[in-house]
């Protein structure tokens, strides 16, 4: 059944694979990798200057605020990374050339998926690993919110990526891509500031941000401490 929705594994295996080749430049790898790191720092470094004079540090406290940094650049960065996946070879009239190879249109689009996806991981996981690890440094160690921050870190990741890919797919051109992917961003972001805003002033929180632990405006408490 995987097989027949994906198309051959290994003409998957090579799309991902020279695309990928492609992709790991040591210029961009290395300044995309740059950016999360320190995106990971300063946002630590932050929470823990916000919370270590005045409050209890816990590892719970400290990701919220830090997780703001992450989750407003990495969707960003999927949608950069995954917007000519697809559309790039049809604006230069190489799509056309690839499919006239032993290839069909979903392995095409599986494997450039695959390929932006194994990317993104790179410079994202780096940023988390260094953000873990300051926060190990910083609090006593909790292994459930730094789970939870990496995997819903990790999924945003990829679901902008997918987004972004899929778009691809399917529009003229790579600018077009671009443009809906962030329209849909904002969107969702708007959403999400409207119900955190909402949120800090009934004292409640959305399910999503109950779960992740990633809202945008300080949460009132109604007693006890983390």
């Amino acid at each position: 059944m995987i097989h027949d929705a994906i198309g051959s594994s290994e003409s998957v295996r090579q799309i991902w694979y020279y695309d990928l080749h492609d992709l790991l430049k040591w210029e961009r790898t290395l300044a995309a990798t740059f950016v999360f790191i320190m995106v990971a720092v300063v946002q630590m470094l932050f929470g823990y200057l916000m919370l270590a004079p005045r409050d209890a540090l816990t590892t719970t406290k400290l990701l919220v605020i830090c997780a703001g940094g992450f989750r407003m650049i990495v969707p960003v960065f999927g949608v950069l990374v995954g917007h000519n996946a697809i559309a790039a070879d049809r604006e230069i009239h190489r799509l056309r050339l690839y499919l006239s190879a032993p290839y069909v249109r979903r392995e095409f689009f599986f494997g450039r998926l695959l390929s932006r996806l194994s990317w993104t991981i790179l410079p994202v996981g780096a940023g988390l690993l260094v953000g873990v690890l300051i926060s190990i440094a910083l609090t006593e160690f909790c292994l459930t919110p730094l789970i939870v921050f990496i995997t819903a870190t990790l999924t945003l990741a990829s679901l902008s990526v997918s987004l972004s890919v899929a778009i691809s797919s399917v529009v003229q051109t790579s600018r077009s891509a671009l443009f809906i992917a962030l329209g849909i961003l904002a969107v969702f972001y708007t959403s999400w500031w409207i119900t955190s805003i909402a949120g800090f002033f009934t004292g409640s929180t959305t399910v999503v941000q109950h779960a992740v632990g990633w809202s945008l405006l300080p949460q009132r408490t109604t007693g006890g401490s983390e």
